[in-house]
């Protein structure tokens, strides 16, 4: 027997001697491998069901509440006169997650390959962070713009010129996409799989070093919820000393319409206050858990096993998805002219209801006593 008839029987006589260690023979290696080719579903059915539902009532919630509030504002308010363009702002951030990311980011999520290209794969978390961005940046600047238009109205009754809102918001639109611009570089698509055999295109990021993900996601951290909180906090505080400083020079001059005056802007500035603390509460409340699982799977990503990965990944953007909803409903609600026109539209759907029941009651009435006839 020649060397190389030896050397195939002893490389067989070790391929026979693993095998009862590995617990399986080839034959269910290749049954398994071609199971793992055909399934292209993370999760089981049931599973990818809830998913998706729960997907679907967030985007559908998320673009009726942001197209109402919207609408609303536009119809009812002469837009460029207030601060309505940053409400309206925040609601294109939102219908954009809705409409664009959502759809999307689910598809990636529940599903092993990525089919859609390498520049939806770069555009899809590079509009989604710039919207998230965008809300906390939309939020720190309504803050900014009545802390000025206070400082600068009262007692003057000077307003600021109307370009500036559009100008602001155009700066806000800017400062996201460049703090966004990182995720572009990183996303790529890289075939995973077993080489030679079977690959997949899955979209990922590549950070240029190890630690690059994560420092980034502090950054993302700290311009998401700390930025914002400070803003709001020091723009209230010098509001309240404007006007403490105001009412006391009113008081010794004895003057007692603007004394009233100051009381009621004091009123006003505590109550935008408190809705703008609210609505970045609640945001940094459902961002927060996807930033801090981010967190622990970009310096630990060995705690936990890939499938509670992907899991705990589903339920946190789902949470963070539904600040889509919540954005409208705060600022709707606790806005008292947004929530005098809501229950107006109220009314008037639910008269339109009412007399179309009526109507079809009448009908039936009609025709059942025809058919009698």
């Amino acid at each position: 027997m020649n060397s190389t008839s030896q050397r195939e029987l002893i490389f067989a006589d070790k391929n026979i001697s693993i095998l009862p260690r590995l617990n399986f023979s080839i034959d269910d290696a290749v049954k398994e491998i071609k199971r793992h080719i055909s399934i292209d579903s993370i999760f089981d059915k049931q599973t990818e069901i809830i998913i998706i539902c729960t997907y679907s009532l967030l985007i559908i919630c998320g673009i009726i509440s942001n197209f109402i509030v919207s609408g609303i504002i536009v119809r009812k308010t002469r837009v460029c006169t207030t601060r309505y363009p940053y409400v309206v702002n925040l609601s294109i951030s939102d219908l954009i997650l809705c409409v664009f990311c959502m759809p999307f980011s689910l598809l990636s999520l529940i599903k092993k390959k990525w089919i859609l290209g390498l520049t939806l794969c770069k555009l899809v978390p590079f509009v989604q962070g710039s919207t998230v961005f965008l809300s906390s940046a939309t939020i720190s600047a309504i803050a900014v713009d009545r802390h000025k238009n206070v400082l600068s109205s009262f007692p003057t009754g000077r307003r600021r010129k109307n370009n500036e809102v559009i100008l602001t918001i155009f700066a806000v639109w800017s400062i996201s996409f460049i703090i966004s611009s990182p995720i572009l570089y990183a996303q790529t698509i890289k075939k995973v799989g077993l080489l030679h055999f079977y690959t997949y295109e899955k979209c990922i990021e590549e950070w240029p070093w190890g630690n690059a993900k994560g420092l980034y996601t502090v950054v993302i951290v700290l311009v998401q919820f700390l930025i914002p909180t400070l803003v709001l906090i020091i723009t209230h505080l010098r509001i309240e000393s404007h006007l403490n400083y105001a009412s006391s020079r009113y008081n010794e001059s004895s003057t007692r319409p603007s004394e009233e005056r100051v009381q009621k802007e004091r009123l006003r500035n505590r109550r935008a206050t408190f809705i703008l603390l609210m609505i970045s509460a609640v945001f940094s409340i459902t961002w927060l858990p996807w930033n801090i699982f981010n967190l622990i799977a970009d310096f630990y990503p060995d705690c936990m096993s890939v499938e509670n990965l992907y899991l705990g990944f589903v339920i946190c953007h789902m949470i963070a998805m539904t600040s889509t909803t919540t954005n409208p409903i705060l600022y709707g609600w606790f806005n008292s002219n947004i929530r005098r026109e809501i229950l107006n539209v109220k009314e008037k759907i639910t008269h339109v209801i009412s007399n179309k029941k009526r109507s079809d009651r009448r009908n039936s009435r009609s025709k059942f006593s025809d058919s009698k006839l």
